[in-house]
């Protein structure tokens, strides 16, 4: 088993709670939606260009909640472990992003700089497809069993990785949007579990020395090296 190399990422609710995004869209929305000569002034200027104005309204304030600068802040175990990792590890991000948000969201959490590689996985190659993946791999210049994979969704996050034996880690979030269910497909299944970020330490130390047993939830360290040795 070759040592780990990269570790990389999920974005939504792996390192940041997703529903402080939708929250962040519904108050613009709701903002614009307060002000009556805005709306009127809308619904005005499109009744003359649309037969179903309303329909077009509504298209027009998604797209407004698509593109507004969302208002959200990472997980408090976020920086402190990714710059820690990077002393150690090539970093990098996949993410799906089937309406064009994620970069925002990349700038409102201020993160980007801590990624060598950001992978923007876009229809027909979203995860759980193996490409986003094969992609990331390849900018990181690494191999498969070089890498570690940090995800929150047992549906999406592992069937692509699992398939190039990256090894695969679930992070089981306290209010994420989806509650982790049980793994009822042997594809879904992660290598190893943990609750917080802390607890990368003792999983890729376990990876490094005995290649990670599965089901092993790690010790939740908390310390903030995780560098194999320290």
């Amino acid at each position: 088993m070759r040592k780990i190399s990269a570790v990389m990422f999920d974005l939504d609710d792996t390192l940041y709670p997703e529903n402080e995004y939708k929250r962040s869209g519904f108050r613009h929305v709701a903002k614009l939606m307060a002000d009556e000569d805005f709306i009127w002034n809308l619904l005005t200027k499109l009744d003359s260009e649309s037969e179903r104005p309303i329909t077009e309204v509504v298209n027009y304030l998604v797209r407004e909640y698509r593109e507004h600068e969302p208002d959200i802040e990472c997980y408090d175990d976020v920086e402190p472990v990714i710059k820690a990792l990077r002393e150690c590890y090539k970093i990098g991000l996949i993410t799906n992003d089937r309406f064009g948000v994620q970069s925002r969201k990349l700038e409102a959490l201020g993160i980007a700089h801590l990624f060598d590689v950001v992978v923007y996985a876009t229809p027909p190659d979203m995860k759980p497809s193996t490409k986003p993946y094969e992609l990331a791999i390849e900018r990181l210049g690494v191999e498969a069993e070089q890498c570690v994979y940090v995800g929150d969704n047992l549906e999406v996050d592992f069937v692509g990785a699992n398939a190039l034996a990256i090894r695969t880690v679930l992070i089981e979030r306290k209010n994420r949007m989806k509650p982790t269910g049980p793994c009822v497909n042997e594809r879904w299944e992660p290598t190893e579990r943990i609750g917080s970020l802390y607890e990368l330490e003792a999983i890729l130390r376990d990876f490094q020395e005995n290649g990670g047993m599965r089901g092993h939830r790690g010790c939740g360290a908390g310390g903030y090296s995780v560098c194999p040795g320290n």
